[in-house]
């Protein structure tokens, strides 16, 4: 079994701390800590600094990276500043961390990938929203030509203007019309006379006249 190192709540120490064994930290430490065990932060430990070991459990403030061979253990309430880098990683619920996050083996950060793959990407080309000029000509030769039926058509449908003797014939049968319409007139019976009626008075003075 490994040697284990206790660094106490009173103890404060200024300089790197290295050894072959575990150790559980108290105090204060400004610098680093490199360990082959496993290093255990108390909720009152303050460290400044990086740790480094094969498995380590963080309850109090570190201003400085995480590394560890086996895996990283954040409890609630504890402050990272710096980078996170273990095979295994768990945070707890109200622990604060500020700082990149990362198992080992795993690709590049996100913001890195979008980086790259935007550098890698080729933009499109900017397509003219206006018209060549060869594409005019290439529509008007387009336009459809009228085929010969169709011209022939249209000449059988249009009515044929009439012949100059035909206007005459029509001329002469117009008077012949007129003039047989008083022809039949004249041929109608002509109304029977009206005989005026004569009075009485006027019989009886004539018959007086005679006598």
């Amino acid at each position: 079994m490994s040697d284990e190192s206790i660094i106490g709540a009173t103890t404060r120490i200024r300089g790197n701390v290295t050894g072959s064994g575990s150790l559980v930290v108290e105090g204060t430490v400004e610098g680093d800590i490199a360990m082959e065990g496993d290093v255990v932060l108390g909720g009152a430990g303050r460290v400044r600094g990086s740790i480094q070991g094969a498995s380590l459990r963080i309850a109090g403030q570190v201003a400085g990276d995480l590394k560890a061979s086996d895996s990283i253990s954040i409890d609630p309430g504890a402050r990272v500043v710096g980078d996170i880098i273990a095979a295994r990683i768990g945070i707890g619920e109200g622990a604060l961390v500020r700082g990149l996050v990362q198992t080992e083996g795993e690709p590049a950060p996100r913001a890195a990938r979008s980086a790259s793959a935007a550098r890698s990407v080729p933009a499109a080309p900017v397509r003219s929203a206006s018209p060549s000029r060869s594409a005019a000509p290439a529509r008007a030769a387009a336009a459809p030509v009228p085929s010969r039926r169709s011209v022939a058509a249209k000449t059988q449908a249009s009515p044929a203007k009439p012949k100059p003797e035909e206007k005459a014939e029509s001329k002469s049968a117009k008077p012949a019309a007129k003039e047989a319409a008083p022809k039949s007139r004249k041929s109608r019976t002509p109304p029977a006379p009206v005989v005026p009626a004569v009075r009485r008075g006027a019989q009886a003075k004539k018959k007086r006249k005679a006598r």
